[in-house]
């Protein structure tokens, strides 16, 4: 699951969407660890999110309104394939563009 987000990560699709929002803080655990994780932040003016994908396949999707600091979104959920992970990271843009 992870090496599939870091090939997203990298991929145009982000640079489709992206428009306003900027990707950041893209971080990796050790390898070594039993269920290693990603991670990452994606910003614009209003919202901050962040998505964890360990790979086990559980994934935390949550928003922050910046100015409140109020959660706007958050779940929990298990992804088992690129179309899955595509879903979530674009229910996160998708609210986040909602200003």
């Amino acid at each position: 699951m992870i090496k599939i987000l870091e090939n997203m990560l990298v991929d145009e699709f982000f640079s489709e969407i992206k428009d306003d929002i900027v990707f950041d803080n893209i971080n990796k655990s050790s390898s070594n660890c039993k269920n290693s994780s990603i991670r990452f932040d994606a910003m614009n003016q209003k919202y901050l999110g962040r998505i964890i994908l360990w790979q086990s396949g559980d994934m935390n999707v949550e928003i922050l309104d910046v100015e409140t600091i109020e959660v706007v979104d958050a779940k929990t959920c298990i992804v088992k394939s690129k179309e899955n992970i595509l879903t979530e990271i674009q229910t996160m843009i998708t609210i986040m563009k909602n200003i």
